[in-house]
């Protein structure tokens, strides 16, 4: 790398400094035992194509890439090997119209609120939210009810394991 090229890396790098404190948008998982999210994926909202109120990212695909991951690594006792349904999951909205957020969660949340909220707040650079509980992230809903999981594909596979 010449150090031209370096310098205008750097110079682009330099460029993300101001994104760090912006609002973001994306999906996460909370670990009850660990008080804490895991496997955050988050754009800026500001990065976002006109349309999309949220990342194009879904839990069962982050889910099966570090299912496989964990697979290769032969960790068969991780977490990656459950049915990612049966984890507190989540995803963060933005609302064009009336600028604000809110974050889809199931019912799970309400017995860890006082610990959620900080950490999304947190993560996502938010100042402030509203919580919508919705079917599709109650524990154990989501697409493995319809068979597109790995969790789902493995069990079919392997139903000893």
């Amino acid at each position: 790398m010449t150090d031209r090229e370096r310098d205008d890396l750097m110079s682009e790098m330099a460029s993300f400094e101001d994104i760090k404190d912006e609002p973001s948008v994306g999906i996460f998982w909370f670990s009850p035992e660990e008080k804490e999210l895991f496997d955050v994926s988050s754009v800026p909202v500001s990065t976002l194509k006109p349309g999309l109120n949220t990342i194009p990212k879904l839990h069962k695909n982050v889910w099966a890439k570090n299912y496989y991951r964990a697979k290769a690594k032969g960790l068969t006792d991780s977490i990656y090997f459950t049915d990612y349904t049966q984890i507190p999951r989540g995803r963060v909205w933005y609302d064009r119209q009336t600028e604000s957020f809110k974050v889809t969660v199931g019912s799970w949340y309400k017995e860890y609120e006082q610990i959620l909220t900080p950490l999304l707040k947190t993560e996502f650079n938010l100042d402030d939210f509203k919580y919508e509980v919705d079917t599709h992230w109650e524990l154990g809903h989501g697409w493995s009810e319809h068979d597109f999981s790995v969790y789902s594909e493995k069990m079919r596979r392997d139903p000893e394991k």
